[in-house]
């Protein structure tokens, strides 16, 4: 009961009279009933024991209020009904089609009035209740469908112009799309609940690196309501639609479902007559890189930056260029060291997310050729990444260092670092990223000497399909770890143990590799 108390009293906004007039429904009403009702809560809340008429109802009290505003002031109020969460002056200039100055004024005057509340950082926010009744008015002058659509393009162009601004030091736009999260998803429904495919193809699209830099492929998740509703990808954002689609499907470990909808989306790409996307083209070349054919994969990447360059998409073309160094670094290709030298002599250290990726790049890339370099990249990374809030970074160059000190430097540090990684992928939900991790840990629990934990997880790791493709360096690490092991325990035992792991799903060998790090 406490719960549904707290529900009511938090949707009523701590409003007193609201509150008041909630309790004296309790006479013909539960608890339950009266949360449930607060959906039409001017229905609800309304009671004849007052004497003032203004008082009368929640309905009469907010009424009093508004019709203390012009015309104007009225209908800018009921406009900002559409909002869900926090907005600024230039969210309030698209939903009321005004400009930004007038908007600024006009906000100001609400405050004024009560009926809008100053938020941190510049921005405003609309209470539950003042909202509620502001959905009332639009809909009743049969404006909500307008200023919902308004809203809706706000949005689209707002994921846009983020994208293209990604690149740019001291903007930190992936915590801005977190912000704006809320709008985001309630424009996109509104988008497909209208049939506008082709826009809420384009917010999807417009997602792409923000759900993979910041770790949040629920997000990514939006494009499979895009494909139903799109199926034969008619819509002039299909292509990217299905790459996003492919992303959500990767970082869930979902290897094949990846590589279905890659091909998909470039097929669609194919049949128009324009350039195609480089978000296409660099996660063709991402499904080359997953199965270790790295010169396929070098080849899509240089096509996807040339593509981007084209297109003027500086952060798109900076992504595909430090993908690039993956496939030329895991192939010992003699020219990476030199192109990633390049590379970072024109992005500096610059505090954006793609610098941050790029320095992530670099330090991979290093790995085989020099490890203190490489470990310095990743430090350079990661502190970029923090900066920036680039959750993948955080966790991707995060994940090396450790490799190396689980390699050259104090285990019992690496293994603690591995706790916190762990974790980290796990709260994402990113299977590949940590079925990868966890070929490390092998080798980390092998040097520790806990070589029956060792061995099962290399059972479970070399099982899954949730993972990339095991090739190269990797492959040759993982191998003389295991020849080791079973030197070590015995090849009944060692056996024993990887088929013990081979039956364990991604969640038991998280679990696995947690209890043997924290080992005493």
């Amino acid at each position: 009961e406490l719960e549904d108390v707290a529900e009511i009293v938090r949707r009523l906004d701590g409003l007193p009279l609201a509150i008041e007039l909630a309790a004296a429904r309790l006479h013909t009403h539960d608890l339950g009933e009266v949360a449930a009702g607060l959906d039409q809560r001017f229905a609800l809340l309304s009671s004849g024991y007052r004497t003032s008429s203004r008082h009368a109802s929640l309905g009469a009290a907010v009424t009093w209020s508004f019709r203390l505003l012009d015309e104007r002031q009225q209908r800018n109020f009921a406009d900002l009904s559409v909002f869900v969460g926090s907005f600024d002056a230039h969210d309030v200039a698209a939903v009321c089609e005004i400009d930004v100055v007038e908007a600024t004024n006009a906000v100001a005057q609400l405050v004024e009035r009560s009926l809008v509340l100053r938020a941190p950082a510049g921005r405003y926010v609309l209470l539950e209740t003042l909202r509620a009744f502001g959905a009332d008015q639009l809909a009743e002058a049969g404006r909500d469908g307008a200023v919902a659509r308004r809203h809706a393009l706000h949005q689209v162009h707002r994921v846009e112009d983020a994208s293209r601004s990604m690149h740019e030091q001291g903007r930190l736009v992936l915590v801005e799309i977190d912000a704006a999260l809320p709008e985001l998803r309630g424009a996109f429904g509104w988008l497909l609940a209208e049939g506008e495919i082709d826009l809420a193809g384009r917010l999807v699209a417009g997602l792409i690196h923000y759900g993979f830099l910041r770790l949040r492929p629920d997000v990514l998740t939006w494009s499979e309501r895009v494909i139903r509703a799109d199926p034969h990808g008619a819509s002039p954002s299909a292509s990217r639609v299905w790459v996003a689609a492919a992303y959500a499907s990767w970082m869930a470990g979902d290897m094949a479902e990846a590589v279905v909808r890659s091909d998909r989306a470039l097929h669609l790409a194919e049949q128009r007559a324009d350039v195609c996307p480089p978000e296409v083209s660099v996660f063709k070349g991402n499904t080359e890189l997953f199965e270790g054919r790295l010169h396929e994969a070098a080849s899509w990447y240089r096509r996807s930056a040339a593509d981007a360059r084209d297109a003027g998409h500086r952060g798109h073309c900076l992504m595909a260029e430090a993908t690039e160094l993956l496939a030329l670094g895991y192939a010992a290709d003699a020219s990476v060291s030199n192109r990633a030298d390049e590379l970072l002599g024109v992005a500096g250290v610059s505090a954006t997310p793609y610098v941050a990726y790029l320095w992530y790049c670099a330090g991979e890339a290093d790995l085989a050729v020099d490890l203190e370099r490489a470990g310095e990249r990743h430090a350079t990374a990661v502190r970029l990444a923090e900066l920036t809030y680039t959750s993948s970074v955080i966790g991707l160059s995060g994940a090396s260092k450790a490799s190396i000190d689980a390699r050259l430097g104090d285990p019992m540090v690496a293994a603690e670092d591995y706790c916190h990684l762990i974790e980290h992928w796990r709260r994402a939900g990113m299977w590949p990223t940590q079925w990868t991790m966890l070929r490390s840990i092998v080798g980390l629990l092998c040097r520790l000497g806990r070589d029956r934990d060792a061995a099962v997880l290399e059972g479970a790791v070399r099982s899954t399909s949730g993972g990339h493709s095991i090739f190269g360096a990797d492959e040759v690490a993982l191998a003389a770890v295991g020849a080791e092991l079973r030197e070590r325990m015995g090849t009944a035992a060692y056996e024993s143990a990887r088929l013990e792991g081979g039956v364990l799903d991604g969640n038991h060998a998280v679990e696995h590799a947690l209890q043997a790090l924290r080992s005493p």
